[in-house]
């Protein structure tokens, strides 16, 4: 195909003039590529002014001692850039090229756009002629921390200087292709340069990604085969690219889903890529890529194990514990990458096991107290039983440990039932049936069920429009939840004194509250005392399961509602709040 499209090039007459024609049209195509060459580098150091002047804006944060006049001039001399700091209101403060007398003469900035896009945004940048030093200049700005103003100005000369650097190599590219084509293409015709020009055009669309264009201006028979071979490759581009954005979405989307943070490292130890989870673990680093292990973990020898481990040609995995600062506990895993690259060197995976770790002693704390709540009773029932089975006792001692014995299994048959109660709120798959019940009938049937428990104390229940109080609960749970907090009351109330239970509304919530004149709960155990088990210091001696407030918590969060404790409280020592949603 090329060599036939070779032979009919050194058949065609050879013309100088179409050579300059030929020649013109390149210098056509080297100035727009100029322009946009001088574009893309303007708008690099733009953002590169930006980047410096959020990071000097950073640092002024820190060390506020660098807007000083001389520590500008200083950065000036240093950074072959310009430095002002400008107040809120567009007022010069200081310039790092202009003597501390002659600031305050120069105008409000208010007006310059840099300075408005500054205030909308907090950032902003222009490129306009110096007023000052007459030149054509970049400039960025960025607000600090007390609302002041940091603005950098860099001329516009260094981007002429970047840009002729750029094409003297360029121009050396030109006078070789100049020369090569004066040589062996004597003529080029006018049709072959429309020729070449569209092809040219349909070549730079396809680098910049419009995989559609299309050519149907091309005469020359010829190029046909190189058109169609062009536009197979850009069609096999297009798919791959699109094959390409659809694996990296999918492959974003996992990386981010999961639950755990995942790092990689490159040959050097640098963080390549990362998912977002690890923001959520180390907040305090605000940017991660190309950052050493220890800049964003500081662990030493979490850092020197990653080290070493770049260093073997074999496969490792390591495990290593941590704690941040906000008390999360971690599980970090560093592993070596199967197929390892240059970019892939190290994978670090970073768990939080705290609510792990918090369950595991939850439940070795569940087994120790059912073991040591059971053993109590089982152990004076075997030994009054022992006793009345190889002694003879007279009928008082036989009643008073038979009484003993029933008393025992009594609190046993209890613990086992508040057992099973709790294991049915934590039956994902228990389904628990609710209506619209009163509250003030709850608490009646409560009280009724607890007989005669309550004449050693004094009852006075105040109601305030509890005849609509009405909530949406399971009846025969919701009484419970009333009976365990009304024996909480009676069991540590001296005798005869009162028990106050109130029922009233509070905005869109039905609220009881018990309470009673007995020890009080210390502030430090309020938080505690509804953990399965737990026992105050004061109430140890009381014969209870210490499940009652754990299995009433339970019930009410189950009804969307909250349990409160306050001690010692407007009313009495201690008043527990049940708060369920009002149901009209």
């Amino acid at each position: 195909m090329f060599r036939k499209i070779k032979n009919q090039l050194k058949n065609q007459s050879v013309s100088f003039l179409l050579i300059i024609l030929s020649t013109l049209a390149l210098i056509g195509i080297l100035t727009a590529l100029h322009s946009l060459l001088y574009k893309s580098l303007v708008k690099e150091e733009i953002d590169q002014a930006l980047n410096q002047v959020k990071l000097l804006g950073i640092l002024t944060k820190q060390s506020p001692e660098l807007l000083k006049e001389q520590n500008l001039i200083r950065i000036n001399q240093e950074s072959n850039v310009r430095i002002s700091h400008i107040g809120e209101n567009g007022q010069m403060l200081a310039d790092s090229s202009l003597p501390e007398n002659t600031v305050k003469g120069i105008d409000n900035h208010s007006d310059r756009l840099e300075f408005i896009l500054a205030q909308q945004n907090g950032v902003g940048s222009s490129v306009r002629t110096s007023a000052t030093s007459g030149i054509e200049t970049i400039y960025a700005i960025t607000r600090l921390y007390d609302n002041s103003f940091l603005r950098l100005a860099v001329p516009l000369s260094t981007v002429q200087e970047k840009l002729e650097s750029h094409f003297k190599l360029l121009g050396l590219l030109i006078i070789i292709t100049f020369l090569v084509t004066f040589l062996f293409f004597f003529i080029r015709s006018h049709k072959l340069k429309k020729n070449l020009q569209n092809l040219e055009t349909m070549i730079l669309n396809i680098s910049e990604g419009n995989y559609k264009q299309t050519i149907s201006s091309i005469q020359i028979p010829e190029f046909y085969p190189l058109i169609r071979a062009v536009r197979i490759i850009a069609k096999g581009i297009q798919k791959n690219m699109h094959t390409l954005q659809n694996q990296n979405s999918q492959l974003k989307s996992i990386f981010d889903g999961l639950q755990e943070a995942i790092i990689i490292l490159d040959e050097n130890g640098n963080v390549t890529a990362h998912n977002s989870k690890l923001h959520n673990f180390f907040p305090e680093t605000k940017h991660y890529l190309n950052k050493q292990l220890i800049e964003i973990i500081p662990l030493p020898e979490l850092q020197a194990a990653g080290e070493e481990m770049l260093k073997q040609t074999q496969s490792v995995t390591l495990n290593f514990n941590y704690e941040t600062l906000n008390n999360k506990q971690l599980l970090i895993q560093l592993y070596t990458a199967e197929e390892a690259t240059n970019l892939v060197k190290l994978i670090v995976i970073i768990d939080d096991i705290t609510t792990k770790l918090q369950l595991e002693r939850t439940q070795k704390d569940f087994v120790a107290n059912v073991s040591h709540e059971l053993r109590t009773p089982l152990t004076t029932i075997k030994g009054y039983a022992e006793t009345l089975y190889h002694n003879e006792c007279e009928q008082d001692v036989i009643k008073s440990f038979s009484q003993k014995i029933i008393k025992n299994s009594l609190f046993l048959n209890n613990l086992i039932e508040d057992l099973l109660v709790l294991a049915k709120f934590e039956n994902k798959n228990q389904t628990i049936e609710t209506k619209r019940v009163s509250f003030m009938d709850c608490l009646n049937n409560a009280k009724q069920l607890l007989g005669s428990q309550t004449t050693k104390n004094i009852i006075e229940t105040t109601a305030e429009n509890s005849t609509t109080c009405y909530v949406l609960a399971n009846e025969n749970l919701l009484v419970q939840a009333i009976r365990n907090l009304l024996e909480n009351a009676y069991r540590h109330s001296p005798d005869h004194a009162s028990i106050l239970i109130n029922i009233y509304k509070e905005d869109t919530y039905c609220v009881l509250a018990v309470s009673d004149f007995g020890e009080g709960i210390p502030k430090k155990e309020q938080t505690r005392i509804f953990e399965r088990f737990y026992k105050t210091e004061k109430s140890k001696h009381h014969q209870s399961t210490g499940l009652g407030l754990a299995i009433t918590k339970q019930i009410i969060e189950k009804f969307n509602g909250e349990i409160l404790v306050e001690s010692p409280s407007k009313l009495a020592n201690t008043t527990f709040y049940i708060k369920l949603p009002t149901q009209e």
